[in-house]
């Protein structure tokens, strides 16, 4: 179910990171979506070419230890809300 989240994400030029604790899961997730997208392309719902772009947006990132490198820490000093 994550993997089709984050083929629309991705397919609608988010950059979306994938991540799960078991490293199968998340070589399945890219190897189901490869062939979904790929499936897109042939049957002219996507315009070529756009797998291999669609894919280069998702990071797929096995564990959670990694997912530091991926957050944005940064915030505003004033919200504005007071």
């Amino acid at each position: 179910m994550g993997s089709g989240i984050a083929q629309v994400a991705a397919v609608a030029g988010h950059r979306v990171v994938l991540a799960d604790a078991d490293a199968a899961a998340v070589t399945r997730a890219r190897d189901g979506l490869t062939k979904t997208l790929a499936r897109e392309v042939e049957k002219g719902r996507l315009p070529a070419g756009a797998d291999a772009a669609v894919l280069s947006r998702i990071a797929f990132v096995d564990g959670v230890n990694d997912l530091g490198a991926f957050a944005d820490y940064g915030a505003p000093d004033d919200l504005g809300w007071n």
